[in-house]
């Protein structure tokens, strides 16, 4: 018979070892933990003896070996299982957490939270939300190595990992300067366009643009309509944040495409100075969502920040279709 080897790992050695993987440096994460950094590292190779293999490659900048890696990805379901082992008992005892981790682009935070937390406070003052604010992307990876318990995104059909829940349906809006339109367009055909919608951007191409960044999803929409269209625009500024490019539309630099939730942050001096189209083009409305892992345990007080969002966003939806 084969030996048998004992186990001396616990889930604090996971947590130490996630620590260090996420912070990719022990002083911090040894700070992060509370412990010394002597004491961190003892418990680093612990779990590489009990493995038989290095996980973080030490040179600077540290990084995870093909092994951490591996590792990271498991360590972070098996400390996710147990979390959702004892929120599920706690729920049996009647002592549910009072902490909700809810994930968010770092734009749509500012507009969302402060209004969903208005409602949800009233119905959960025990409950303290803790808003991880990240990009798309890393919200999803985040949601799926169970740090978060919730996230705002868009709604998932082709991931059957997760559970959508849907909130609205997000416009695009064409803002233009009101100098701008008026050179590109009749008072007449100004109107029409408001009324009717545009799915050119044609009558615009003597406009210059203050445009979203080709990585993000509005800039990769708007090279698409360039391209469709037949143009190659001005571009005076490029930038990854929406706030960013409709601050400088409203200052008269050029026409954008944002999301039409956005313009709540315009005062009413600023929307007087611009014109808005709704844009009417194939496949660009969104379907937003609040989304959670299937495998995930959700507690009342998840559903009822779901039920919160659903409530809000159909309300911001209702008001920018009077809007226009």
């Amino acid at each position: 018979r084969l030996p048998v080897r004992r186990r001396q790992l616990n889930f604090d050695n996971y947590r130490y070892f996630a620590a260090a993987a996420e912070e990719l440096n022990f002083t911090k994460a040894a700070r992060k933990l509370f412990m010394t950094q002597q004491a961190l590292s003892k418990q680093i190779d612990k779990m590489e003896k009990e493995y038989n293999t290095r996980l973080f490659n030490r040179e600077t900048p540290m990084s995870l070996t093909p092994a951490g890696e591996c590792m990271y990805r498991h360590v972070c379901r098996i400390l996710d299982n147990e979390r959702q082992m004892r929120a599920e008992l706690d729920a049996v005892l009647g002592q549910e957490s009072r902490n909700l981790v809810v994930g968010v682009s770092y734009f749509r935070s500012s507009i969302l939270i402060p209004r969903i937390m208005k409602e949800f406070s009233g119905l959960h003052p025990e409950i303290c939300v803790t808003v991880k604010e990240k990009n798309l992307a890393g919200c999803v990876a985040d949601l799926k190595l169970g740090k978060l318990d919730l996230m705002f995104g868009y709604h998932m059909e082709d991931d059957p990992a997760l559970v959508s829940h849907r909130l609205s349906r997000e416009e695009t809006v064409l803002a233009v300067p009101e100098p701008m339109a008026a050179e590109c367009l009749s008072p007449e055909e100004i109107r029409g366009f408001k009324e009717e919608g545009i799915v050119s951007l044609r009558p615009f191409s003597g406009c210059p643009f203050v445009r979203m960044d080709a990585d993000t999803w509005m800039g990769e929409q708007f090279d698409r309509y360039c391209r469709e269209d037949g143009f190659d625009p001005k571009i005076f500024v490029i930038s990854q944040s929406v706030l960013t490019v409709l601050e400088c539309c409203a200052e008269g630099i050029g026409a954008t495409l944002v999301p039409a939730g956005y313009l709540d942050h315009l005062t009413a001096e600023q929307r007087r100075g611009m014109v808005f189209f709704r844009w009417r083009y194939p496949d660009v409305t969104l379907l937003g969502a609040v989304l959670h892992l299937k495998s995930s345990y959700i507690t009342k007080a998840a559903m009822d920040f779901v039920k919160c969002s659903q409530k809000i966003c159909g309300e911001e939806e209702s008001l920018w279709n009077g809007f226009f």
